[in-house]
């Protein structure tokens, strides 16, 4: 799918379609596994910045060679995180790396999970990286930026607390306490409502359909079910994509944060198409700052 995002075409080069291994991952994946702290995201945004240095045709912004550094970076990001290695295509690694079993079923889900986050709108971390790229800044730098917009409270992070929201329940009959629980010390319901789909974000209903055919166990699938069905009681909105990819993580027992991973690792591809055109447009964008003079102090 990056290989159409990025050339308008599905025929992608002899042995593009497993995105070879990086070499110069293993020492990043080794430095990362020693923090024991670190999120997936976190290792992302580490490998983003190590990895570059390895890379001595990065600053070549001609198409080909972008999409050739995009391949080496994006391979280079899975093969960074700690967990098993394993061979294979792109997903493949990912599914392992955050902890999933091999199954060709996850990996269909997996596969249609990367492909419908892969872009959406101009979100701030995708102009973001788009500012960086209007800068001839490399591929390394410009997913650099995007990784690090993700995971603030606006942007990201509610897949991760709908990841620990779903953890503190074991059953079905838990779900009421754990909700309460949650609203009751100021937090909110994590993972529902969006303000570009009133009626429902479709990439949530397509992701939550797919969990279902993807052998998740019974009382997992129970578990958001319940917690689906309570949001929906009390008339709050459906949910999002967030929610669906905490679903995926919690269903099949991944990582904690690897539903930020998925998202990081899949907008990354967003992220490289983005440059490309911005490349090829040779146009900085630079806002412009326009004063209206002092604000006046608030009245007591």
């Amino acid at each position: 799918m990056s290989e159409w995002f990025w050339t308008g075409s599905s025929l992608a080069p002899q042995g593009v379609e497993t995105w070879p291994a990086n070499p110069a991952a293993a020492p990043v994946a080794a430095l990362i596994a020693q923090l024991s702290e670190a999120l997936p995201l976190d290792g992302l945004r580490l490998a983003a910045a190590a990895l570059a240095p390895a890379d001595p045709l990065r600053y070549d912004l001609t198409p080909d060679v972008v999409m050739t550094t995009g391949r080496r970076l994006i391979s280079g990001l899975v093969d960074c995180l700690p967990g098993p290695a394993r061979k294979g295509t792109v997903a493949d690694r990912l599914w392992a790396r955050l902890g999933g079993r091999p199954d060709p079923r996850t990996q269909t889900l997996l596969d249609h999970a990367l492909v419908l986050l892969l872009d959406h709108d101009l979100s701030l971390s995708t102009l973001s990286a788009r500012v960086a790229a209007s800068l001839d800044a490399d591929p390394y730098s410009v997913v650099a930026v995007g990784l690090n917009s993700l995971g603030g409270p606006l942007h990201s992070v509610a897949a991760l607390a709908a990841e620990d929201l779903l953890a503190e329940i074991t059953q079905p009959s838990d779900v009421s306490r754990a909700v309460s629980v949650r609203l009751r010390s100021g937090g909110r319901l994590p993972g529902f409502g969006h303000r570009l789909y009133p009626n429902g974000d479709p990439r949530a209903r397509f992701l939550l359909k797919a969990i279902r055919t993807a052998g998740a166990p019974a009382s997992r699938l129970k578990v958001i079910d319940s917690v689906i069905e309570l949001a929906v009681s009390r008339g709050l909105p459906a949910p999002n994509v967030d929610f669906a990819l905490a679903s995926m993580a919690h269903v099949f027992a991944l990582t904690r944060g690897a539903s930020e991973a998925i998202f990081g690792v899949a907008r990354s591809s967003g992220w490289i198409a983005h440059a490309l055109e911005q490349y090829s447009r040779g146009e900085r964008l630079q806002p412009r700052l326009v004063y209206l003079g002092t604000p006046r102090p608030l009245e007591r």
